[in-house]
């Protein structure tokens, strides 16, 4: 779905009203990312730093935090 848009655009994924964003998904969002720079195409990333890693590992499941 994401290769169909526009090429010469920016493309932005807000997690910033997800709960939860697992590691299959946290893998695809950084192969997706260094495919695109090849390509000389841009996919930005925020919310994120809402969400705490279960883990230490970078692409480790992320979840909400209730206060």
């Amino acid at each position: 779905m994401l290769s169909t848009l526009p090429k010469n655009k920016p493309v932005v994924l807000d997690f910033s009203h997800c709960k939860l964003v697992d590691n299959p998904f946290m893998e695809f969002i950084e192969h997706t990312q260094s495919d695109w720079e090849m390509e000389g195409r841009e996919l930005r990333v925020q919310g994120l730093d809402a969400l705490a890693p279960m883990s230490k590992h970078p692409l480790a499941t992320r979840r909400k935090i209730n206060a």
